[in-house]
Order: C-alpha cells, then sequence, then structure tokens
C-alpha cells in the first residue's frame, strides 16, 4: 500500500512513561519523567517503540505516566508532534546524553513537541477505564495491557475526552 502523501487530519496517541526508567542522575518516577519531557519539549523513540514510525507532525498526544509511584497511572499534559521520530546520529545522541537532555537517557530517535500543554492536576486513568474504546475489557485483570510499548494509537474521541477530563478533575 502506498502512502498518498500527506494526511489531511491528525492522528491521536498517547506517548507513555513508566517507573522503569533510569538515568544517570537517578530513577525518576513516570510521572516525573512526562514532565521533564514534556518540560524539554522532545520525546525519545527506541527502535521498537509502537508507532514510532506512524506519528507525523500535526498530530496530537497525550501523555500518561504509567507506574506506581508518585502520580502514577495518570495523563498528565498534551502536545502536538512538531517534527515526527527522527534518528539521530551517534554524535547527536552522545551531545544529548552528555547535556543531559532526557535526563540523561539515550533514544534512537527523537521527536519535537509544540503547544505543550501540562495538566494543573493530572487525570487517573482508573476513574474512566470504561469509557476509553481501547480498553475492551475494562474489568479484566489486564485492563493496562494496551498500555505498553511506549505509545498506542487512540481516536479522536478518546482524545478530547481525556482533554476534557483534565478541566474538571479537581474542581470536585
Amino acid at each position: 500500500m502506498k502512502k498518498s502523501g500527506k494526511r489531511s487530519s491528525p492522528r491521536f496517541f498517547i506517548l507513555i512513561t513508566s517507573d522503569a526508567h533510569k538515568t544517570l542522575r537517578s530513577s525518576l518516577s513516570a510521572y516525573q519523567l512526562a514532565l521533564q519531557r514534556l518540560k524539554d519539549g522532545t520525546w525519545g523513540f527506541n527502535e521498537r517503540t509502537k508507532n514510532r514510525k506512524a506519528i507525523e507532525k500535526g498530530d496530537r498526544v497525550i501523555v500518561y505516566a504509567s507506574g506506581q509511584r508518585e502520580n502514577g497511572m495518570t495523563f498528565v499534559g498534551t502536545a502536538r508532534v512538531a517534527t515526527p521520530p527522527r534518528p539521530l546520529a551517534t554524535k547527536e545522541r552522545m551531545s544529548a546524553f552528555k547535556s543531559g537532555g532526557q535526563v540523561g537517557e539515550i533514544y534512537a530517535y527523537y521527536a519535537n513537541l509544540e503547544k505543550v500543554d501540562v495538566f494543573n492536576t493530572p487525570v487517573p486513568i482508573r476513574q474512566l477505564i470504561s469509557q476509553l474504546s481501547f480498553i475492551k475489557e475494562p474489568n479484566a485483570k489486564w485492563w493496562a495491557l494496551p498500555l505498553v510499548g511506549g505509545s498506542l494509537a487512540i481516536t479522536e474521541r478518546d482524545f478530547y475526552m481525556l482533554c476534557t477530563q483534565s478541566k474538571t478533575v479537581g474542581k470536585n
């Protein structure tokens, strides 16, 4: 199947962090790592990160901090993809690593983000699992399985529902 050039509308993705990330400086919680990446306006991808090749300029992303530590299992912010994930030369990767880019992590690919919006209050996923179309069995033990792999393509409806929740969480 051939690509037909530019897409007319953006797609929507969840970018996922976990407590398992270790850096030169420390072991950050998924939440701390997500905030750092949003602040930096860059997102690192590995060769096998799901959807790495599908993410394009203009796509919208919402960031999910998995894990059990501080603000784990919450959505923390949104952004627009400014540049799709692109490979970095070894020299660029080492320069970013030494300067603390991506909090001292090394990734083979980076995407730049723009129009970053960090939620004032993180949005817990547990209260929303029955409303999210990508969670097929909300009562199952393994309901979070779709959130494994670094990213997940989602519907526009799910994206905007989560954004709306960010405006209402904490106001009850």
